[in-house]
């Protein structure tokens, strides 16, 4: 399914992209990465990706893999943030789960801090524990703003990352 969207990656000159396919291609972090190499100085990144259909989320299953997972990691959302140093809004879904504690246990300046990024349209991403993910993306992210949809515990990282921002937020020791 990313057949469709490889030939893109040759337009290297792109600043706005959106992507609106009717079926949706699985994006790993993989794939990620070759749309920051090929697009770095996009501004507008518009890929709203959905959750798998029934019989990608069974294939996945059956080969071990978890059916729910997007693919999308916060580390491939790292990895656009690197290379696209323009970026300022993104509609992307991302597995919002698992955060590695390399972003909540980092002493000294940000392992990649993005402040031109103001909106993240995160879509139907699956999170499980808000403080985590409102942690590392107001390190990542200091200004942008989270627009949820569907998942009411996006809205929690939104006023986390607010609270943050005013110095009245208590991470409960979250970080050590």
């Amino acid at each position: 399914p990313f057949d469709i969207i490889r030939p893109l990656l040759e337009f290297r000159g792109l600043t706005h992209i959106t992507l609106m396919l009717a079926d949706s291609p699985f994006v790993d972090d993989g794939i990620v990465k070759e749309m920051a190499r090929a697009w770095p100085q996009v501004q507008v990144l518009i890929f709203p990706v959905n959750l798998p259909r029934e019989s990608d989320t069974s294939l996945r299953a059956a080969n071990g893999m978890d059916p729910n997972e997007i693919g999308i990691t916060l580390d491939g959302l790292v990895v656009l943030l690197e290379s696209c140093r323009r970026l300022k809004e993104l509609y992307i879904a991302i597995d919002a789960r698992i955060i590695n504690k390399h972003f909540l246990d980092h002493d000294g300046p940000p392992l990649i801090q993005h402040e031109t990024i103001r909106r993240l349209c995160v879509g139907r991403s699956p999170i499980s524990d808000p403080a985590p993910v409102a942690k590392a993306f107001r390190t990542i992210m200091p200004n942008v703003t989270i627009i949820p949809d569907l998942h009411p515990k996006w809205d929690e990282v939104q006023k986390s990352m607010n609270l943050m921002k005013s110095g009245e937020w208590d991470d409960g020791g979250l970080c050590g």
